[in-house]
């Protein structure tokens, strides 16, 4: 497996695995794709690569893409779940499902927040569901919850300074045989992060489905 940057070649997956990042409360019932269209929820991918704050990478496993993890800062009129401020992206990832369980969407996270920490912010955030079992992770890779509602936590990491070696090395995918070369600010960028639509309780969780 290889993590390397989004391009324009991957957008058009940004639909499906947007999808797959909505947390599905009941797997019987799930919530149908037409979710994605609701604009809440397509504020995550609308128009990726083209704003200043958008960042994405993607994993691939014999040419095909398993998982992916974007971030962006979502400030306009349609703020993003885990929104902070118009200076801290949110992030957000899914992996297919017959590919979890595997450490691609832990590899894909501190792969993001590397990205994000050397291109000089100094955090990052995300919304996750309170039943969400993922939320032990987001606290072993040092987030901490800033702010509750009644159906999400709202994380923040905060990073511990910029990186600014030339290469930049994540030693975390080695066991994939993969360093990473410089990562600059990609010429493509992609959306991240998304909302939840119907009631906050279907998926206040932007970045729940990877493990």
């Amino acid at each position: 497996m290889i993590i390397r940057e989004i391009n324009a070649t991957d957008y058009h997956l940004l639909e499906k695995f947007l999808y797959l990042a909505v947390h599905q409360h009941d797997p019987a019932n799930p919530i149908p794709p037409s979710v994605v269209n609701i604009p809440e929820v397509r504020n995550y991918i609308a128009n990726f690569g083209k704003q200043k704050h958008d960042y994405g990478l993607v994993a691939e496993k014999s040419g095909y893409v398993v998982g992916m993890a974007w971030a962006r800062v979502l400030s306009e009129k349609i703020k993003g779940y885990g929104y902070i401020n118009n200076q801290t992206p949110e992030l957000a990832i899914s992996v297919v499902e017959d590919q979890r369980g595997q450490g691609i969407g832990v590899a894909l996270m501190s792969a993001i927040i590397e990205l994000l920490r050397h291109n000089g912010y100094q955090q990052c955030s995300l919304s996750v569901e309170k039943t969400n079992r993922a939320t032990n992770l987001y606290k072993r890779l040092g987030f901490s919850t800033v702010k509750e509602t009644n159906h999400d936590y709202i994380m923040v990491k905060k990073f511990a300074c910029k990186l600014s070696p030339k290469n930049l090395t994540l030693p975390y995918l080695s066991g994939y045989g993969r360093s990473m070369q410089p990562l600059p600010k990609p010429t493509f960028k992609t959306r991240p992060i998304f909302r939840a639509f119907y009631m906050p309780i279907l998926f206040s969780t932007l970045c729940i489905n990877y493990c």
